[in-house]
């Protein structure tokens, strides 16, 4: 049976998985750490975090990283076939070759910049006005104080959700070349930090950049306002509220039940009774201009736009629509599932200062709690559809700071509605999750819906002389409602047509032997049709046998086993792998080289290759079968060891005794494990002592000599050998030491008794050398020849 190989996870699914769980690809490289460069195990680490949450089969097991010897009773972890896994490895092979690296290689690695390049490649596109309006907001300019060049300007904006094609052209257009000499030979851009702070702060109208001649937006404007003034009080001048009208800023805020909560994101708190004003041309002017050490618009531009501005009819409450008392965006139209970047301010007084419309909440001491938090609350939630008056997506806040930024993802719409508004609100609460007072005004956002984005790439699967199979990429972006079905078009010399499909693979029949087809794909969803693809073309031929495949990774070996993993062809079909381990490659190549071949399943996207030998260098390579065939073997991979083995028992052991030491001798084991044996361990222990002697010593080959025994005892002696993978397993034999003379006795006390004798007197000796002492005999020492003469005493007694 054939197999359509599932498609590797693609790289804007592995991007999407990572802001899944981090707001930036800055936060997720800063928690994770990640070095300059990256293994392919650190940069899996990185992308299959939290890789439970990828649901069905092909979930992927945890793969032990390091295996320095595996028993003969254990075995290597077997994984299931796994897209996520393939894909990251994909990833990995693509910029190894991007950078001239080998992927086999044990130390291969690749560049965190290229990682991150490669995934930014599925981001939005935007325009610098856009990505620079969120800069200010969040904060994040230039990270380091020299001057960048390309690829760090690039780096900037990519960590930051921005697309590389954008950035690239950003810093054309902001460092624009003058040298008259050659590309290869021109000096390298730089930008300076403070220029591109000033630029996204001043000048976001790049010359020749598609939005460059659109108008100011107030929705921008104040973005930059409350990055250069801090509040809008002191930006546009305006006076302090008057005491009899500050008396009415005190009030305190109710506390909110579920229904509380409702009811102030339908009805907004009304703030404390003031004249409500239009702003001047003035005002205007002073807030455009900036100030000293900040600038904001050129003198030109800051009085053209401020007659403009001044003659808009909105008081200054109702003027910036992304703006409320306490929460900050950068625009109020979203797309579902998009991130929103949410400035929050917690001064006493918000961002409007002492001077604009009255806060929700006012003090020093706001009624915060321990745990506040900033959620969505659906204006109208019966017609959206909404028993609960909070969306469960949420962001903390700190309680500890006077401003701060926090990250939410725009909730779909529900019941396939194409439009949602909804409010934004700071609450306070104890645990983060209870709603417990508004601490600000609510700020208005919409989410609307679109048709789907295309799907990034199609794939042959199979061919027949009329027919083609092909399979795509799933949609990154639904566009907030559920994908209904797809259209395939194939154009062939100006005939278009158009087959519907609900899920890939398709197979579209009647075709015209040995054409060439140019196929493109869209999604629709209940909005309509989205756009099409980037086109790929595919001609009918005859069905054959797979392509060849890259080389296998060879991801970990153990003493008998090997575990691999491959990126299948494509979505081609497959019936199933061959992978073959070869000790030696002949010269005329892995086709008609001997060796091992093990076969698995075509759905399959790693294995584990048994019965090899330990200790041995192996190369490995596949093939792909299908029903016609089997298809070209790889190349081989670089040469990789299998681990040693423990050795084996040794053999032929004997023992030898001579008086109170023991002789061991051994043959070496017929088994030493691939490695050669480094030492022999042997141990020995006295089996017949109340407290029995123990002996350890290392010895590098036959015989060993063990001294130092007790005489006329028995030991068992255990001899194991060790290699570079560890002490095998210990053979005994026994042996007995001979009868030895006894130790000196011990004690030894005189004591004279008459003139002409003395009393001798000791204690037996410590080691009867094996036997009983049968009797003792006493010599004089020169001292008493005179009183007494040598003399044989019986028994083994003492005085």
């Amino acid at each position: 049976m054939d197999f359509i190989s599932p498609l590797p996870v693609s790289v804007g699914e592995l991007r999407q998985r990572i802001l899944s769980r981090w707001c930036t690809l800055e936060e997720a490289v800063q928690v994770a750490q990640l070095p300059d460069r990256l293994t392919y195990f650190e940069m899996r680490r990185f992308l299959c975090e939290d890789a439970s949450a990828l649901q069905g089969p092909s979930s992927p097991e945890p793969v032990a990283l390091a295996l320095l010897s595996v028993p003969e009773e254990c075995e290597l972890p077997v994984t299931q076939p796994s897209r996520l896994e393939a894909g990251i490895l994909k990833v990995f092979i693509k910029l190894c070759k991007d950078e001239q690296v080998d992927p086999a290689q044990c130390n291969a690695s690749v560049s965190r910049q290229g990682l991150l390049f490669e995934l930014s490649r599925f981001a939005a596109r935007e325009g610098f006005r856009s990505w620079s309006s969120r800069a200010l907001l969040t904060g994040e300019g230039a990270p380091v104080d020299s001057d960048l060049s390309e690829d760090a300007f690039c780096e900037v904006v990519v960590r930051q959700n921005g697309h590389l094609e954008d950035a690239q052209e950003w810093f054309d257009l902001l460092c624009p070349s003058t040298s008259t000499a050659k590309p290869s030979q021109a000096p390298a851009k730089l930008l300076e930090p403070a220029a591109l702070t000033q630029q996204a702060l001043s000048w976001p109208k790049l010359p020749g950049a598609l939005d460059a001649s659109e108008p100011w937006q107030l929705s921008e404007l104040v973005v930059r306002l409350v990055s250069v003034w801090g509040d809008l009080t002191a930006a546009f001048g305006l006076d302090a509220v008057k005491e009899e009208e500050a008396s009415t800023r005190g009030a305190s805020p109710a506390r909110a039940s579920k229904d509380g909560v409702k009811s102030m994101a339908v009805q907004p708190a009304a703030p404390a009774v003031r004249r409500r004003r239009r702003l001047t041309t003035r005002q205007w002017l002073r807030a455009l201009r900036g100030k000293p050490g900040r600038l904001l618009l050129s003198e030109m531009e800051a009085r053209t736009e401020s007659e403009r501005l001044a003659l808009l009819p909105h008081t200054v409450d109702r003027l910036f629509s992304n703006l409320s008392d306490r929460l900050l965006v950068t625009k109020n139209l979203w797309l579902p599932d998009e991130l929103i970047p949410v400035r929050y301010s917690l001064s006493e007084l918000g961002f409007w200062g002492c001077g604009g419309p009255a806060p929700l909440a006012v003090g020093r001491k706001l009624p915060l709690g321990r745990r506040p938090f900033i959620t969505f609350v659906p204006s109208q939630p019966e017609l959206a559809g909404f028993e609960d008056s909070t969306h469960p997506s949420r962001a903390l806040v700190s309680p500890h700071v006077a401003s701060g930024v926090a990250w939410l993802r725009a909730p779909k719409p529900p019941n396939g509605a194409e439009l949602v508004s909804w409010h934004l609100q700071l609450f306070s609460s104890e645990d983060g999750v209870t709603p417990l007072v508004s601490v600000s005004q609510p700020l208005l956002i919409q989410v609307m819906s679109v048709p789907p984005a295309p799907p990034s790439e199609i794939i042959l699967c199979d061919q027949t002389p009329d027919s083609l199979t092909l399979s795509w990429t799933e949609s990154l972006q639904d566009g907030g409602l559920e994908v209904l079905h797809y259209e395939l078009s194939l154009e062939l010399e100006d005939a278009i047509s158009i087959n519907h499909a609900d899920e890939p693979p398709v197979t579209i029949t009647e075709l015209e032997p040995e054409k060439t087809y140019v196929c493109c794909v869209r999604a629709i969803n209940s909005l309509g049709a989205g756009p099409w693809s980037a086109t790929w073309s595919f001609k009918t031929a005859d069905p054959c046998a797979p392509p060849a495949l890259r080389a296998p990774y060879v991801v970990q070996v153990g003493t008998s086993q090997a575990f691999l993993r491959w990126v299948p062809v494509g979505g081609f079909r497959v019936s199933k792998y061959l992978m073959k381990a070869l000790k030696a490659v002949s010269a005329t190549g892995p086709e008609n080289a001997d060796g091992v071949i093990q076969m698995c399943e075509g759905d399959q996207m790693d294995m584990l290759f048994t019965d090899l030998s330990s200790f041995t260098p192996y190369q490995f390579c596949i093939a792909a079968c299908n029903s016609q065939g089997q298809g070209p073997w790889s190349n081989l991979t670089p040469e990789v060891f299998t681990e040693p083995d423990l050795p084996g028992q040794a053999e032929d052991v004997a023992c030898v005794a001579e008086r109170a030491s023991l002789c061991v001798t051994w043959k070496p084991p017929k088994d030493e494990g691939g490695a050669s044996v480094l030492e022999y361990m042997l141990r020995v222990k006295s089996m017949e002592l109340d407290n029995p002697q123990v002996l350890e010593m290392s010895v590098g080959n036959s015989p060993a000599w063990i001294s130092g025994l007790f005489g006329n005892c028995s030991y068992r002696i255990s001899v194991a050998a060790r290699n570079a993978a560890g002490l095998g397993c210990f053979v005994d034999v026994e042996g007995r030491t001979a009868v030895v003379p006894p130790n000196a006795p011990r004690a030894l006390e005189l004591f004279c008794a008459e003139a002409d004798a003395v009393i001798v007197r000791w204690l037996p000796p410590g080691n009867d050398g094996g036997s009983p002492v049968l009797n003792y005999v006493v010599k004089d020492n020169h001292i008493f020849e005179k009183l007494l003469q040598t003399r044989f005493l019986r028994g083994a007694r003492s005085y």
